[in-house]
């Protein structure tokens, strides 16, 4: 379809599944040779926050409890967040673009130039045999282990933990993270809408975290700020379907798994890290999340992100 309509990325992109199918021709896998590239993609602009929510956001992706929990993250942080001291870090293992350009600490710095998310403070704990671990610090903050200096952690394999990461760690999309079971969400989500509806009934095992996240949330919500969280509440309690917090956690981690591929730039690694790395709590399994991304790679939202960043193939 994309060759008949002579759009080279997306013909580039199809033949880049079906290589991955193992269903390409020779054609097919020799176009796709041609273009695919080990480096980092050299992207020349920005996604905008509105781009991001529109091309790599499902469109199912509930962005009502998006914006409303972005309006609590800074009220969640502030009861459950800690500094980086407390998790015993310290300047001394910080690392950064000056100390160390390389590897995961590259690709966080790379990514925040191409997606709409603050590069996040990077520690090393080499004691810690994992990747990435993300820390509840008032802005975000993550600790590399060992695995993050692992063979097999080329630039592409950074770059798409990364992209995940990053996604993660953006405003509303961080509470998946911090609040990464479906009782804390819930309780916070509800919190909310009893500032506007007082009675609203939650479940009888809820009710004390219930609320316990209204009470902080009603003695922060003042002025612009109330208005702001009434309105959006009212908005979610409109459309029943938009309540959906497990649809929003899948989003979530869909999203956070089409970032990774648009920073990456190839699917054949993404699907490996996929089908690799432990998931977060709650998540879709592998194969599921493998299919939803193949999908997603050939579609016209991922052809148009590309070209939004200009990393679109030109042949």
């Amino acid at each position: 379809m994309y060759t008949q309509a002579r759009l080279a990325d997306g013909a580039w992109l199809a033949a880049q599944a079906l290589h991955v199918l193992g269903q390409a021709q020779p054609d097919e896998s020799r176009f796709f040779a041609r273009f695919r590239s080990t480096e980092l993609v050299a992207a020349r602009r920005r996604l905008t926050a509105g781009e991001f929510m529109e091309f790599v956001m499902p469109a199912d992706g509930e962005p009502l409890i998006t914006s409303l929990f972005s309006l609590i993250e800074p009220y969640v942080l502030a009861t459950r967040g800690r500094p980086e001291s407390a998790y015993g870090l310290g300047l001394e293992d910080e690392l950064d673009m000056q100390r160390y350009p390389h590897g995961l600490v590259y690709a966080f710095y790379h990514g925040s130039q191409i997606f709409p998310a603050d590069e996040p403070r990077i520690f090393q704990r080499t004691s810690d045999p994992s990747r990435v671990t993300p820390l509840m610090t008032p802005s975000p903050s993550v600790v590399l282990g060992a695995g993050a200096f692992a063979e097999g952690m080329g630039p592409l394999e950074s770059a798409f933990i990364a992209g995940s990461e990053l996604t993660h760690s953006m405003p509303g999309l961080r509470l998946r993270t911090l609040l990464p079971n479906m009782t804390s969400l819930k309780s916070w989500l509800l919190g909310a809408i009893r500032l506007v509806k007082p009675k609203f009934p939650v479940a009888g095992e809820l009710e004390a975290s219930v609320i316990d996240a209204a009470r902080v949330l009603e003695t922060a919500a003042t002025g612009e700020y109330r208005d702001h969280l009434v309105h959006t509440v009212s908005k979610l309690l409109q459309d029943s379907a938009a309540l959906d917090l497990k649809r929003w956690m899948r989003a979530v981690d869909q999203t956070a798994d089409r970032a990774g591929l648009i920073l990456c730039g190839d699917l054949d690694v993404s699907v490996a890290l996929i089908r690799r790395e432990p998931a977060r709590q709650g998540a879709l399994d592998a194969v599921s999340r493998a299919r939803d991304l193949l999908v997603y790679s050939v579609s016209p939202a991922h052809i148009e992100a590309r070209e939004r960043i200009a990393v679109n193939v030109d042949a």
